[in-house]
């Protein structure tokens, strides 16, 4: 399993680097205070980035929430079988 994961990672490295070789043209960013020339390969993976990690924060806001109700869910369990009689057999 190790070795298709190692190959897999070479398969994508060596694709990237592909990408950046024929996307190395440079394109002029704008953004509010000024604009700079950046390689539209690096100005793509930073907008990759970018939108992953505020996939991940989205994500960890929606997990974050869940785990707030599990947890009061299972409080509200504990203090109804507290509350609850036994049963006598």
């Amino acid at each position: 399993m190790r070795i298709i994961s190692y190959l897999l990672w070479i398969v994508v490295i060596v694709i990237g680097v592909s990408f950046a070789g024929l996307n190395a043209d440079s394109v002029n960013f704008n953004y509010y205070i000024g604009g700079i020339d950046i390689p539209l390969s690096l100005l793509l993976a930073l907008a990759f980035a970018v939108g992953g990690f505020l996939g991940v924060i989205a994500s960890l806001c929606a997990i974050m929430r869940a785990k707030g109700e599990e947890r009061r869910a299972r409080r509200a369990l504990k203090k109804s079988e507290r509350t609850q009689p036994a049963d006598s057999a």
